[in-house]
């Protein structure tokens, strides 16, 4: 009501010279001058229907994955926070291209319905952290024999891949063949965890020995390589008879 008039008589009885409606119906009110002049209005108020949303569920990710969350698209005139701090986002959609570790708290998403009417919703985002995986990404083999792989103790699932292709689901594995060993680890809590390791293989060196012929009782002889060939490049090879002397 305007204000400096001598009083105030709202439909309730109250005198102030301001009311405060908090339900829809009829609001009246009489003023009075100071010279005991009277004037008389009222109004309805009506309030719009509650819009029916869908809210945000609270949502569990594990780290290092992408997020993208979708409030209510009835809604316009987004505004978004995190753990209390505004995030500058004004659209019904919020992505993150990834998860960081430790990057769990509340979105609150303030918003304006189809009424123009202010609406508010909030859910908790709870980041799941990853186990590293401990693995030499490069091993060297000569041809034939293997090395051994450990995808680590810990977790409850193994999918191991060579060259892209299936290999085995145990947690350790042999290792013979030339290629990249790609791993996917499954924690308990269903983050996944990845590594990859390239094995390279070697060829054995090629040699030839000279012939011997029979040779006398107390008799010594010198034996020498005839031919010797490293396809793999050493220049410098290390050699041992079967007496074990190193030559």
């Amino acid at each position: 009501a305007p204000s400096g008039m001598a009083s105030y008589m709202w439909h309730d009885g109250s005198r102030n010279s301001s009311f405060t409606q908090k339900v829809p119906g009829e609001v009246s009110v009489t003023i009075t001058d100071m010279n005991g002049c009277q004037n008389s209005t009222k109004s309805r108020f009506d309030w719009f229907d509650a819009v029916d949303l869908k809210p945000v569920s609270d949502i569990q990710i594990c780290e290092g994955l992408p997020l993208s969350v979708d409030a209510d698209p009835q809604l316009h005139s987004f505004n978004w926070s995190f753990n209390g701090v505004n995030l500058n986002h004004n659209t019904n959609t919020y992505s993150v291209a990834s998860v960081v570790k430790g990057g769990s708290g509340r979105f609150v998403i303030d918003a304006l319905d189809v009424n123009n009417c202010k609406v508010q919703d909030d859910f908790m985002l709870n980041v799941l952290e990853k186990a590293p995986l401990m693995l030499m990404p490069i091993h060297d083999i000569c041809d034939g024999s293997s090395v051994e792989l450990d995808g680590n103790q810990g977790f409850v699932a193994y999918d191991w891949s060579l060259n892209g292709l299936p290999f085995s689901q145990k947690a350790v594995v042999q290792a013979s063949q030339a290629g990249n060993y790609h791993l996917i680890a499954t924690h308990a809590n269903t983050c996944r965890s990845e590594a990859s390791v390239f094995v390279q293989t070697h060829d054995l060196p090629v040699l030839t020995m000279e012939h011997l012929k029979d040779a006398c009782v107390g008799a010594s002889f010198t034996l020498a390589m005839k031919s010797f060939d490293t396809k793999n490049g050493n220049s410098n090879p290390k050699f041992q008879w079967s007496n074990f002397s190193n030559g």
